[in-house]
């Protein structure tokens, strides 16, 4: 898979509590945007590139996490 993706990371504080949050922002491109274009195509309950990816998120978490 050529120029798959890129992840970056900041850290972002909540101004009123100071709370800190990690943020990633996913750069895609190449054949992994491909396949990405592929699945929404075929999945019209996925609206964007962020739906997809949380919920493709969410499934690697639970595949990760069986026991």
């Amino acid at each position: 898979m050529s120029a798959a993706f890129q992840v970056m990371q900041n850290l972002y504080e909540n101004r009123k509590t100071g709370e800190k949050a990690v943020g990633c922002t996913v750069m895609v491109s190449g054949e992994f945007q491909k396949m990405l274009d592929g699945i929404l195509k075929k999945h019209p309950e996925y609206k964007d590139y962020s739906g997809l990816m949380g919920v493709l998120v969410q499934k690697g978490l639970a595949e990760l996490t069986k026991e």
